[in-house]
Protein backbone atom coordinates (compact mmCIF):
# COMPACT_ATOMS: atom_id res chain seq x y z
CA UNK A 1 0.00 0.00 0.00
CA UNK A 2 1.38 3.45 -0.86
CA UNK A 3 1.95 5.86 2.00
CA UNK A 4 -0.83 8.12 0.76
CA UNK A 5 -3.26 5.24 1.30
CA UNK A 6 -2.18 5.04 4.93
CA UNK A 7 -2.59 8.80 5.22
CA UNK A 8 -6.14 8.55 3.84
CA UNK A 9 -7.12 5.93 6.43
CA UNK A 10 -4.97 6.78 9.45
CA UNK A 11 -4.09 10.45 8.79
CA UNK A 12 -0.59 11.81 9.66
CA UNK A 13 1.48 12.37 6.48
CA UNK A 14 3.61 10.35 4.04
CA UNK A 15 6.88 11.18 5.80
CA UNK A 16 5.50 9.86 9.09
CA UNK A 17 4.66 6.44 7.64
CA UNK A 18 7.95 6.32 5.76
CA UNK A 19 9.82 6.86 9.03
CA UNK A 20 7.73 4.20 10.78
CA UNK A 21 8.65 1.69 8.09
CA UNK A 22 12.31 2.65 7.79
CA UNK A 23 13.03 2.47 11.51
CA UNK A 24 12.88 -1.33 11.37
CA UNK A 25 16.11 -1.14 9.37
CA UNK A 26 17.95 -0.23 12.58
CA UNK A 27 17.31 -3.71 13.97
CA UNK A 28 19.63 -6.67 13.57
CA UNK A 29 18.18 -8.75 10.71
CA UNK A 30 19.70 -12.05 11.81
CA UNK A 31 18.93 -11.66 15.52
CA UNK A 32 15.36 -10.63 14.69
CA UNK A 33 14.72 -13.55 12.36
CA UNK A 34 16.79 -16.49 13.61
CA UNK A 35 15.48 -17.61 17.01
CA UNK A 36 15.52 -21.39 17.45
CA UNK A 37 17.88 -22.67 14.74
CA UNK A 38 21.58 -22.37 14.00
CA UNK A 39 22.77 -19.98 11.32
CA UNK A 40 23.77 -22.10 8.29
CA UNK A 41 27.36 -22.03 7.12
CA UNK A 42 26.35 -21.91 3.44
CA UNK A 43 24.29 -18.91 2.34
CA UNK A 44 22.57 -18.08 -0.93
CA UNK A 45 23.31 -14.47 -1.87
CA UNK A 46 22.80 -12.10 -4.77
CA UNK A 47 23.46 -8.46 -5.58
CA UNK A 48 20.91 -5.95 -6.82
CA UNK A 49 22.37 -2.69 -8.05
CA UNK A 50 20.54 0.60 -7.74
CA UNK A 51 21.35 4.17 -8.64
CA UNK A 52 23.37 4.93 -5.53
CA UNK A 53 25.17 1.61 -4.97
CA UNK A 54 28.91 1.24 -5.52
CA UNK A 55 30.87 -1.08 -7.79
CA UNK A 56 29.92 -4.71 -8.39
CA UNK A 57 31.35 -7.45 -6.14
CA UNK A 58 30.19 -6.16 -2.77
CA UNK A 59 29.86 -9.67 -1.36
CA UNK A 60 33.53 -10.48 -1.96
CA UNK A 61 34.56 -7.11 -0.52
CA UNK A 62 32.53 -7.60 2.66
CA UNK A 63 33.49 -11.25 3.15
CA UNK A 64 36.94 -11.74 1.59
CA UNK A 65 37.41 -15.28 2.98
CA UNK A 66 34.22 -16.80 1.55
CA UNK A 67 34.13 -19.42 -1.19
CA UNK A 68 31.87 -18.16 -3.99
CA UNK A 69 29.82 -20.72 -5.92
CA UNK A 70 28.58 -19.17 -9.15
CA UNK A 71 25.00 -19.75 -10.30
CA UNK A 72 24.96 -22.25 -13.18
CA UNK A 73 21.41 -21.23 -14.10
CA UNK A 74 22.50 -17.67 -14.94
CA UNK A 75 25.29 -18.99 -17.16
CA UNK A 76 22.67 -20.98 -19.08
CA UNK A 77 20.24 -18.05 -19.26
CA UNK A 78 22.88 -15.91 -20.98
CA UNK A 79 23.18 -18.63 -23.60
CA UNK A 80 19.44 -19.24 -23.90
CA UNK A 81 18.56 -15.56 -24.41
CA UNK A 82 20.72 -15.42 -27.51
CA UNK A 83 20.35 -18.92 -28.91
CA UNK A 84 16.71 -19.95 -28.49
CA UNK A 85 16.02 -19.47 -32.22
CA UNK A 86 18.82 -21.77 -33.32
CA UNK A 87 17.91 -25.02 -35.06
CA UNK A 88 20.20 -26.95 -32.73
CA UNK A 89 19.02 -25.09 -29.60
CA UNK A 90 17.73 -28.22 -27.85
CA UNK A 91 20.97 -30.06 -28.57
CA UNK A 92 22.82 -27.13 -27.01
CA UNK A 93 20.55 -27.08 -23.97
CA UNK A 94 20.89 -30.81 -23.44
CA UNK A 95 24.68 -30.65 -23.48
CA UNK A 96 24.80 -27.67 -21.12
CA UNK A 97 22.53 -29.27 -18.54
CA UNK A 98 24.38 -32.54 -18.89
CA UNK A 99 27.33 -30.68 -17.38
CA UNK A 100 25.17 -29.50 -14.48
CA UNK A 101 23.94 -33.01 -13.66
CA UNK A 102 27.42 -34.54 -13.56
CA UNK A 103 27.76 -36.80 -10.52
CA UNK A 104 31.50 -36.28 -10.07
CA UNK A 105 34.13 -33.65 -10.72
CA UNK A 106 35.91 -35.89 -13.24
CA UNK A 107 32.70 -36.54 -15.17
CA UNK A 108 31.92 -32.83 -15.24
CA UNK A 109 35.37 -32.11 -16.65
CA UNK A 110 34.83 -34.60 -19.49
CA UNK A 111 31.41 -33.19 -20.33
CA UNK A 112 32.70 -29.63 -20.36
CA UNK A 113 35.47 -30.64 -22.79
CA UNK A 114 32.91 -32.29 -25.05
CA UNK A 115 30.69 -29.22 -24.87
CA UNK A 116 33.66 -27.01 -25.76
CA UNK A 117 34.49 -29.14 -28.80
CA UNK A 118 30.86 -29.27 -29.92
CA UNK A 119 30.36 -25.50 -29.50
CA UNK A 120 33.53 -24.74 -31.48
CA UNK A 121 32.22 -26.76 -34.43
CA UNK A 122 28.44 -26.19 -34.30
CA UNK A 123 27.99 -22.67 -32.92
CA UNK A 124 29.04 -19.18 -33.94
CA UNK A 125 28.80 -15.57 -32.86
CA UNK A 126 27.66 -14.51 -29.42
CA UNK A 127 26.04 -17.89 -28.65
CA UNK A 128 29.36 -19.61 -29.16
CA UNK A 129 31.06 -16.91 -27.08
CA UNK A 130 28.71 -17.41 -24.11
CA UNK A 131 28.95 -21.20 -24.33
CA UNK A 132 32.74 -21.15 -24.38
CA UNK A 133 32.68 -18.71 -21.50
CA UNK A 134 30.72 -21.29 -19.49
CA UNK A 135 33.32 -23.91 -20.40
CA UNK A 136 36.19 -21.61 -19.41
CA UNK A 137 34.73 -21.41 -15.88
CA UNK A 138 35.14 -25.12 -15.26
CA UNK A 139 37.28 -24.46 -12.17
CA UNK A 140 34.41 -22.40 -10.71
CA UNK A 141 31.82 -25.13 -11.32
CA UNK A 142 34.13 -27.80 -9.90
CA UNK A 143 33.92 -26.15 -6.48
CA UNK A 144 30.53 -27.86 -6.08
CA UNK A 145 32.28 -31.17 -5.54
CA UNK A 146 34.58 -30.08 -2.73
CA UNK A 147 33.69 -31.39 0.70
CA UNK A 148 33.54 -27.91 2.25
CA UNK A 149 30.92 -26.93 -0.34
CA UNK A 150 28.77 -30.03 0.01
CA UNK A 151 25.70 -28.07 1.14
CA UNK A 152 26.18 -25.03 -1.08
CA UNK A 153 23.65 -24.01 -3.71
CA UNK A 154 24.56 -24.52 -7.36
CA UNK A 155 21.76 -22.26 -8.65
CA UNK A 156 20.10 -19.16 -7.23
CA UNK A 157 16.59 -19.51 -8.68
CA UNK A 158 15.04 -19.71 -5.19
CA UNK A 159 16.62 -16.38 -4.33
CA UNK A 160 15.72 -14.84 -7.69
CA UNK A 161 12.02 -15.04 -6.85
CA UNK A 162 12.67 -13.12 -3.65
CA UNK A 163 14.84 -10.56 -5.41
CA UNK A 164 12.13 -9.86 -7.97
CA UNK A 165 9.77 -8.93 -5.14
CA UNK A 166 12.41 -6.70 -3.59
CA UNK A 167 13.14 -5.06 -6.94
CA UNK A 168 9.46 -4.23 -7.49
CA UNK A 169 9.32 -2.69 -4.02
CA UNK A 170 12.18 -0.32 -4.80
CA UNK A 171 10.90 0.51 -8.27
CA UNK A 172 7.48 1.48 -6.91
CA UNK A 173 9.23 3.85 -4.52
CA UNK A 174 11.27 5.36 -7.37
CA UNK A 175 14.39 3.72 -5.97
CA UNK A 176 16.39 5.68 -3.36
CA UNK A 177 16.46 9.37 -2.53
CA UNK A 178 18.61 11.02 0.08
CA UNK A 179 21.69 9.55 1.72
CA UNK A 180 23.32 6.14 1.51
CA UNK A 181 22.44 5.61 5.18
CA UNK A 182 18.72 6.15 4.57
CA UNK A 183 18.86 3.82 1.55
CA UNK A 184 20.50 1.11 3.66
CA UNK A 185 17.88 1.52 6.37
CA UNK A 186 15.06 1.19 3.86
CA UNK A 187 16.64 -1.88 2.31
CA UNK A 188 17.15 -3.51 5.71
CA UNK A 189 13.61 -2.67 6.84
CA UNK A 190 12.20 -4.39 3.75
CA UNK A 191 14.14 -7.55 4.63
CA UNK A 192 12.83 -7.64 8.20
CA UNK A 193 9.25 -6.82 7.18
CA UNK A 194 9.32 -9.46 4.46
CA UNK A 195 10.32 -12.08 7.02
CA UNK A 196 7.21 -11.32 9.10
CA UNK A 197 4.51 -10.21 6.65
CA UNK A 198 1.49 -12.52 6.60
CA UNK A 199 1.37 -14.76 3.56
CA UNK A 200 -1.75 -15.40 1.53
CA UNK A 201 -3.90 -18.45 2.21
CA UNK A 202 -2.55 -20.43 -0.74
CA UNK A 203 1.07 -19.78 0.20
CA UNK A 204 0.39 -20.77 3.80
CA UNK A 205 -1.06 -24.07 2.62
CA UNK A 206 2.00 -24.72 0.47
CA UNK A 207 4.24 -24.03 3.49
CA UNK A 208 2.65 -26.34 6.07
CA UNK A 209 0.49 -23.52 7.47
CA UNK A 210 3.36 -21.23 8.40
CA UNK A 211 2.34 -17.60 8.11
CA UNK A 212 5.69 -16.02 7.30
CA UNK A 213 9.31 -16.97 6.49
CA UNK A 214 10.48 -16.34 10.08
CA UNK A 215 7.83 -18.69 11.45
CA UNK A 216 8.73 -21.37 8.93
CA UNK A 217 12.42 -21.04 9.83
CA UNK A 218 11.90 -21.24 13.59
CA UNK A 219 8.82 -23.48 13.60
CA UNK A 220 7.16 -21.10 16.07
CA UNK A 221 5.77 -17.59 16.53
CA UNK A 222 5.25 -15.16 19.42
CA UNK A 223 1.78 -13.87 18.53
CA UNK A 224 -0.98 -14.49 16.00
CA UNK A 225 -0.96 -10.90 14.77
CA UNK A 226 1.92 -10.46 12.33
CA UNK A 227 2.84 -6.95 13.54
CA UNK A 228 2.81 -7.92 17.20
CA UNK A 229 4.89 -10.94 16.30
CA UNK A 230 7.41 -8.65 14.59
CA UNK A 231 7.47 -6.10 17.40
CA UNK A 232 8.19 -8.76 20.00
CA UNK A 233 10.87 -10.32 17.79
CA UNK A 234 12.63 -6.97 17.46
CA UNK A 235 12.08 -6.17 21.17
CA UNK A 236 10.29 -2.98 20.16
CA UNK A 237 7.50 -3.41 22.71
CA UNK A 238 8.64 -1.48 25.82
CA UNK A 239 8.40 -2.74 29.43
CA UNK A 240 6.92 -6.04 28.44
CA UNK A 241 8.13 -9.51 29.29
CA UNK A 242 8.68 -11.49 26.11
CA UNK A 243 6.01 -14.22 25.90
CA UNK A 244 6.94 -17.82 25.13
CA UNK A 245 6.93 -18.96 21.53
CA UNK A 246 3.70 -20.52 20.29
CA UNK A 247 3.72 -23.78 18.40
CA UNK A 248 2.75 -23.15 14.77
Amino acid sequence: MPYEGLVYVFEKDENYWCRIETRFGRKNIVATTVKTVEIPEDLLADEHHTWINGDAGAGQELFPTIVTILCFLHAWLRIRERGKKLENFFDLGGKVWEVYYSETKKKMGRRIRRLHEWATTNLSGVVQEKTLDLCDRSTKWSLWYEERCANAYATSNALDRLMRSRKRYFERGQHFHGTLRSANLRSRSWAILHNYWDRGRKTRTENAGYRCPAERLNGKRYADNWLENLLVATSVVPKRKMPPLKTA
